[in-house]
């Protein structure tokens, strides 16, 4: 929750324990907070690009970056070309930046592939999704992803064991 919280707001979290330098840390994020946050921004994607993740974008402030993770539409592109549009509200006004992305669905569609991670990346951040915006009424359908990319969730999490040697070794 306050993770969640802090993301949205443009906060920060820390997680700290007791061999952790408080005055450091407290200089920190008070030398943070000085810094301008941009908030309720929205990212226009190019047409091909389903079930982005994050949803809703978290605050950022300048140098701060965010990873979208999604899929590509059904179909064939074999390259994916367009603009993302960021657009939200910074201390002083408006805030619309495009960057150019070029995405090139060769690359990601080989399992053994140096980007098959992807899959899964994804379907941890639907999951994440899922788990935050409906609980146990998506139940289902979350246990279905689990299943389906080899990801924990909280309903599958007691034992994954991926592949045959996995299983052998346990």
């Amino acid at each position: 929750l306050l993770d969640h919280l802090t993301r949205t707001t443009g906060g920060d979290l820390l997680h700290a324990d007791a061999r952790d330098d408080l005055d450091r840390l407290a200089r920190e994020l008070r030398l943070r907070a000085q810094v301008p946050v941009a908030h309720d921004l929205v990212a226009e994607l190019p047409p091909g690009l389903i079930d982005v993740h994050p949803k809703q974008l978290p605050a950022l402030r300048p140098g701060d970056t965010i990873t979208l993770v999604g899929k590509l539409a059904e179909g064939d592109p074999k390259a994916l070309r367009g603009d993302v549009r960021l657009r939200g509200q910074g201390p002083s006004g408006s805030v619309d930046e495009s960057f150019q992305i070029m995405l090139d669905a060769e690359y990601s569609s080989d399992d053994v592939g140096v980007h098959a991670h992807l899959p899964r990346t994804w379907a941890q951040q639907e999951i994440a999704y899922l788990t935050q915006t409906q609980g146990s009424v998506a139940k289902e359908q979350i246990i279905e992803l689990s299943r389906e990319y080899n990801v924990l969730s909280r309903f599958t999490a007691l034992l994954v064991l991926e592949n045959d040697r996995m299983y052998r070794e346990f």
